[in-house]
């Protein structure tokens, strides 16, 4: 429709959404629905008040009104929206679920054995079947899904959401990895695209990042890192609702629980992607992945060869509203496309690619040009413009000053494995 703020201009609408019912799971409610949540909200509860016949509640605690009243504060949902209230601890497994400063409420944190164990089943088609009858249809009820959970497992949970116990598994992390493992491929990229992040924000003053999740994250983390040891610092944002954050080493989760307590701010998607990292006044660097990129900085992370990949997530966010979104992407033959099959994030906004392979830049037009090449021992500049070439389904156009991208300090790899010890975005240690 015509953009009745500004003359000549077309603006987008969408319809309300309203769900026929809705399903809310919440720390604590009394027997009427009166429920309370606790921050990082995500995607609040808009929509379950506007679900048409109403929320169907679960809660960690069924408490008498009167704790509610103790803790209005945290109310989210009033009774006359509840169909129903029932009785399910743990009920936000295998994610965790965060409280602070009510004591009735202790936060348990992530089951990334759980996660990993289902990401791992979902190769093979008979093997998910298997976990699914297992852990899903294989329950009766949630009591028996909690009892299958078992005592240990449910202790361990707790133990990982206090706010200091990333220290031993530091420790542990030290005193295993003596750092002469030689850099991989993924690693030296995030570490590249560190470097990037750390240039650009304090020339254009941008004073927050958003960062996807992954590897996207793990360079914000070293930039954060770099800048703040030379007295230069920014808030890092993560969407879900948590706003400068002093990142935790030992998990590599955007979502870390361990973050949490660290943070000055606790808000949900709303205010995060809407005001703080979106609208006029904010001062925001993006940082996020992509399956595949055009010759414009356009990002498809949605379909490719027919097939779906992950989906937009809070990309699309990002690359629109934010004043500026680096991409850190993994380059392979196909990936690096004349027109991407399908617009995730318009480029108008993604000013810079790092790759595995090289770093590519929009120098005064809209178009990406190769303007830096991964440094590689017994590989000239000539011989690695060539490769990058192989690998990208344009006319690339070189940089009359390309840089020769410098290997990792012993520093900087260090730094990010103990962010990630469990390798699960920075992969094993590769070739070339």
């Amino acid at each position: 429709m015509d953009d009745p703020f500004a003359e000549g201009g077309v603006t987008g609408i969408l319809k309300a959404y309203n769900p026929d019912v809705s399903f809310v799971h919440t720390w604590a409610s009394d027997p009427a629905g009166n429920a309370i949540c606790f921050p990082p909200l995500a995607e609040n509860v808009y929509g379950p008040l506007a679900a048409r016949t109403g929320v169907i509640v679960t809660a960690e605690h069924i408490v008498d009104t009167d704790f509610i009243r103790r803790y209005a504060h945290l109310g989210k949902i009033p009774s006359e929206k509840v169909l129903s209230v029932s009785h399910a601890p743990y009920g936000s497994h295998p994610g965790g679920y965060y409280a602070r400063g009510v004591p009735e409420l202790i936060p348990y944190g992530n089951d990334y054995d759980f996660l990993k164990e289902h990401r791992k089943v979902q190769k093979d088609e008979q093997d998910y079947q298997r976990w699914v009858d297992e852990w899903i249809l294989g329950v009766a009820d949630h009591k028996e899904y909690v009892e299958k959970l078992g005592a240990e497992r449910v202790a361990k949970l707790y133990a990982v959401a206090g706010a200091e116990s990333w220290r031993p598994e530091l420790d542990d992390f030290c005193r295993d990895n003596q750092g002469d493992e030689p850099a991989g491929a993924i690693e030296r990229m995030v570490i590249q695209a560190s470097r990037e992040i750390a240039l650009r924000i304090p020339s254009h003053r941008y004073k927050t990042a958003l960062c996807g999740i992954g590897q996207a994250t793990l360079a914000t983390i070293l930039a954060w890192h770099a800048l703040r040891d030379k007295g230069h610092e920014f808030a890092v944002m993560a969407e879900v609702g948590i706003y400068n954050y002093d990142p935790r080493p030992a998990d590599p989760f955007v979502f870390n629980y361990r973050n949490i307590p660290t943070a000055t701010m606790l808000s949900d998607i709303f205010e995060i992607l809407g005001l703080h990292m979106g609208g006029d006044t904010n001062r925001c660097l993006g940082v996020i992945g992509a399956a595949q990129v055009d010759r414009w900085g356009n990002v498809n992370s949605v379909r490719m060869g027919g097939k779906f990949v992950v989906g937009s997530g809070g990309a699309n966010d990002v690359a629109t509203a934010a004043r500026e979104t680096i991409i850190v992407a993994q380059q392979y033959k196909g990936q690096f496309v004349e027109d991407v099959e399908h617009i995730t994030c318009p480029g108008a906004k993604i000013r810079c690619v790092v790759t595995t392979k090289a770093r590519f830049e929009k120098k005064g037009g809209d178009e990406l040009v190769l303007t830096g090449y991964m440094a590689q021992p017994g590989v000239d500049e000539e011989e690695s413009v060539r490769r990058i070439k192989e690998l990208v389904d344009w006319d690339l156009k070189v940089n009359n000053d390309i840089e020769r991208m410098e290997m990792p300090t012993d520093e900087e790899l260090m730094l990010l494995r103990s962010y990630d010890p469990e390798r699960f975005f920075i992969g094993k240690s590769s070739a070339y």
